[in-house]
């Protein structure tokens, strides 16, 4: 899995941060010194409380989203389990919504989902009829 986050972190370092428009704005109007919780990084990068700003530029955040879930070391994740795991290294404004949603449309989380039902109980003898 850090494999695959370097590599990550690594494409979108080359592709994401220079594009979209929000992101442009805050760079530029970043206070120097202050309380934001937005900062550059050394090599330029936006980061927000130390994780990496995630722009959807070239549908990045669904490429992200494909190989945290279809990635062979961490096999189909929940979407509670892949927040928590994206959260540590990425944000963007709706994260858990995408998230959620991209689980939602996964076609094996679907087949394999536990159905949450209280258990009907002990089977009952059926009437035996006195007619025909």
């Amino acid at each position: 899995m850090e494999w695959l986050l370097e590599q990550i972190n690594h494409w979108l370092l080359q592709v994401a941060n220079l594009a979209e428009e929000e992101v442009k704005w805050r760079r530029d109007t970043l206070p120097q010194k202050g309380n934001s919780p937005f900062e550059i990084s050394a090599g330029g990068i936006l980061m927000f409380g130390g994780r990496l700003c995630v722009t959807d530029v070239a549908g990045l955040r669904r490429q992200i989203l494909e190989e945290t879930h279809y990635s062979r070391y961490s096999v189909h994740p929940g979407a509670t389990k892949m927040c928590h795991d994206l959260e540590l290294m990425y944000c963007w404004e709706g994260m858990k919504r995408d998230i959620a949603e991209f689980v939602a449309e996964c076609s094996n989380c679907q087949q394999v989902k536990i159905e949450h039902q209280k258990p009907a109980g002990l089977l009952q003898a059926m009437e035996i009829p006195i007619w025909k």
